[in-house]
């Protein structure tokens, strides 16, 4: 493979990242764990951003009330680390 050929950027299940699809993510340390989805805006180096994010954060398995359910404009993340979700509304 040549230098300059960039490889497709795969996901958690190493199946190639479609922009416009949605994929999330999840994160857990000392009993508080978080759940990010996104639709994919683009993807290169090894690198993912997704748009349109809906974060909960939840202890325990329990949503937490504070932090329920927001929103952010764009989240950039490890592509191998998202794994393809449903589309969300």
């Amino acid at each position: 493979m040549d230098a300059k050929t960039e490889k497709p950027a795969v996901d958690a299940l190493k199946k190639p990242l479609i922009v416009g699809n949605w994929y999330g993510y999840s994160t857990s340390k000392g009993g508080w764990s978080s759940v990010t989805l996104g639709k994919l805006l683009h993807a290169k180096d090894g690198k993912a951003r997704l748009t349109m994010c809906k974060h909960t954060t939840l202890l325990y398995g329990d949503i937490c009330h504070g932090h329920s359910i927001k929103t952010a404009a764009q989240v950039s993340i490890s592509a191998a680390l998202i794994f393809p979700v449903p589309p969300q509304e």
